[in-house]
């Protein structure tokens, strides 16, 4: 596996991150949080991504710790390969296997210091220590770094060390996950030749729309709906051909080529053909239902679309996000440099990225409130249609806030 030496430096290069030699670096190692609790991989990064951001802050080299990518639910399994992270001893990027760390730190379990995030909810957030030092590994045990602990009769409970680490903005550590995802995929060519922009014809846009599950919401007669159709997506997209939404690049119809990703079927959500009628010049492929059969066991086949879902987002040169899935946050970090997202704020928590720390759902706040600080400090709301369009703390990524719940 391709790994950076001991002691590479990252170095921010507008929102990318390149390599060069440096003297040695600390060492940052998160105890895992297990597998006996059913999590996807959105959850998994939101544990680690206030961590993550603290690394890059401060300089620190991060350990590889498979526990870290369980993913124990939606029967995707290990996903620490789409980070550079395959196991203890096999990394790719700027990650550290143990066999470096047992080389840089001998004898570290005798060694680590505990160390466990300081206002973990906030931009500023910092771990309990002054100045990390060069050669030292800082550990971060689970009872410090995990949002759930095992209660004695084996449910599990919320860590009141860390007080929903969930909420938290991803900070500088988007970096990180963005060029560690980046890295993989370069090194992996069957993924590359999979991929669904793969045989793309040179000058097209790629826009990858993402409507997942998390989407959707429960009618009072007890069945599902969706918070927002193809309609407000399609929306998106012809104000962008408009150049009407700030942020996003000039776009002509005919050179679009959409991919609807979605677990559902037409079937079960008939609006999804309006992409094709509302935008007959552009081309739009549609990734539909769930994992096909013929892999060895159901595991592997939703793992295989699964990959390959977040791959095609990551492609993308515009991505149009649902509010409440983890797995389209996923996707805005990751996505490739220079692309744009925009993600539809869901009436159920604050918008992705939101700079505060208050919890209340955003349907209660007012438009003069929006704009007020720490939200204020960010863009002022521009109203277009449907939306109120507002820059996110993600440099890549804006927030539609549906002007129904802003009262």
């Amino acid at each position: 596996m391709k790994t950076l030496p001991i002691g590479a430096l990252l170095i921010i290069v507008s929102h990318g991150i390149t390599i060069r030699e440096q003297q040695p670096r600390a060492y940052l190692l998160h105890e895992g949080c297990g597998t006996q609790f059913g999590e996807g991989m959105g959850r998994d990064m939101q544990q680690l991504r206030g961590f993550v951001d603290v690394a890059v802050r401060n300089n620190l080299r991060l350990v590889c710790n498979p526990e870290d990518f369980t993913s124990n639910d939606h029967a995707v399994g290990f996903t620490g390969f789409l980070f550079g992270c395959h196991s203890f001893d096999s990394v790719q990027g700027d990650l550290a296997s143990m066999k470096e760390l047992d080389q840089a730190v001998p004898a570290w379990h005798d060694r680590k210091i505990n160390v466990q995030l300081v206002n973990p909810h906030t931009p500023s957030r910092t771990f309990n220590w002054t100045q990390p030092q060069p050669g030292s590994l800082y550990f971060i045990p689970r009872s410090a770094g995990c949002d759930w602990l095992q209660a004695p009769d084996g449910s599990r409970k919320m860590n009141p060390n860390t007080g929903n680490l969930q909420i938290n903005s991803w900070g500088e550590g988007w970096k990180w996950f963005r060029y560690q995802y980046a890295t993989a995929l370069a090194l992996d060519p069957s993924r590359q030749q999979s991929s669904c922009w793969a045989n793309i014809q040179p000058g097209k846009t790629r826009v990858a729309v993402h409507l997942r599950r998390g989407d959707d919401y429960w009618m009072p007669d007890g069945h599902a709906a969706r918070q927002y159709g193809a309609e407000a997506y399609i929306d998106i997209l012809k104000r962008s051909l408009m150049s009407e939404i700030p942020g996003l690049p000039p776009i002509q119809e005919g050179n679009l080529v959409i991919h609807v990703i979605a677990e559902t079927t037409f079937e079960r959500e008939p609006s999804l053909k309006l992409f094709q009628s509302e935008l007959p010049s552009a081309t739009v492929v549609y990734r539909l239902g769930d994992a096909p059969t013929g892999a060895a066991t159901v595991g592997e086949a939703r793992r295989f679309v699964f990959v390959q879902d977040l791959d095609c987002l990551q492609g993308a040169d515009i991505l149009l996000l649902s509010g409440s899935s983890k797995f389209s946050q996923i996707a805005a970090v990751i996505q490739k440099e220079g692309g744009r997202s925009v993600q539809i704020a869901s009436d159920e928590a604050p918008p992705l990225m939101s700079m505060t720390t208050d919890t209340k759902p955003y349907e209660h706040l007012r438009k003069d409130q929006l704009a007020q600080p720490p939200l204020g400090e960010m863009m002022k709301l521009v109203s277009l249609g449907p939306f109120a369009y507002q820059q996110s703390d993600l440099p890549s990524m804006l927030i539609a806030h549906p002007l129904e719940v802003l009262h």
